[in-house]
């Protein structure tokens, strides 16, 4: 974003959703609630600006609306940008550093709105995401309300994706006609999965295809393009990458057991992943999808 100047600070490690007492009946398995604390990372639309009780008349033509990733926050101001780092936990509570803003000439309206929420946004200490589709803020005598533009009932059907979304690695595979084999730990199988695209390595090669859903639980892989590089003599590489491609592209379902856990599911076949911090040696992605 041309002009954008963001300041960043030291962030304190801060939380998700609010926690229930460990001795209640009714605490949540922990993969539980990181399941909802990556729901935050998706894209907001403010729909309620409260200071100190007070609603905050929002201009509806000039929509405040902000994308989360994992640490960072990318947004507009309905005329002006903005970005800022936060962090968050499973506990409940948040914390943000002062936004970086740019400084465009926005309608007194638009430009009041902008002020109030980045005041606002600055002495938050809490959040609670509701379903996949509300998200609440508060702290500081403030409440911002957000909702997820889910517009159409297959959105709905299909927002639930997103848990899936992040880095991958393949540790297990059963292709089809064949026993469960262990991926060898000196093989390394990755995929990273976004909105419409899974990209990684194949053992070997690069890889990128894209990846639709399909409902709540099903998934349709596109074709496969992959690099084509001198891999060596190693038969077990190219034999397990083989098989690997074959059979990514013929998952028709998804599952995830807990939260760091993903299978792909197809006719006699069965993908098991197991999450990873960050993408692992990204390849370059090939020429054409």
């Amino acid at each position: 974003m041309a002009g954008l100047t963001v300041t960043l600070v030291t962030l304190v490690a801060i939380g998700g959703l609010a926690a229930c007492s460990p001795k209640s009946t009714n605490a949540q398995p922990g993969w539980v609630a990181a399941a909802r604390l990556r729901t935050l990372q998706q894209e907001w639309t403010l729909t309620r600006l409260g200071l100190d009780s007070k609603p905050v008349t929002l201009v509806k033509t000039a929509p405040v609306t902000m994308t989360v990733a994992s640490t960072s926050i990318e947004g507009s101001l309905g005329c002006d940008a903005f970005a800022t780092k936060y962090s968050a936990t499973t506990g409940g509570s948040f914390s943000i550093d002062v936004p970086g803003v740019t400084h465009n000439h926005c309608d007194d309206a638009v430009q009041t709105q902008a002020n109030e929420f980045i005041e606002a946004l600055k002495d938050v200490n809490q959040y609670e995401v509701v379903g996949t589709d509300h998200l609440k803020l508060t702290g500081g005598g403030a409440t911002i309300t957000f909702n997820h533009p889910v517009v159409t009932d297959y959105d709905q059907a299909t927002a639930k994706h997103t848990a899936y979304w992040g880095n991958w690695r393949l540790t297990s595979l059963t292709a089809r006609g064949q026993t469960a084999t262990n991926v060898p730990d000196n093989i390394l199988i990755t995929v990273t999965l976004t909105s419409g695209l899974a990209r990684g390595l194949a053992g070997c090669n690069g890889y990128v295809a894209e990846i639709s859903p399909s409902g709540a639980n099903g998934i349709a892989i596109g074709q496969i393009t992959m690099d084509l590089k001198a891999c060596g003599p190693s038969r077990q590489y190219l034999s397990i990458e083989a098989q690997y491609v074959s059979s990514l592209s013929s998952a028709t379902e998804w599952q995830m057991p807990d939260i760091d856990t993903l299978e792909f599911l197809g006719t006699g076949v069965t993908l098991t992943f197991t999450r990873v911090g960050t993408e692992t040696a990204p390849p370059p992605l090939p020429d054409k999808v």
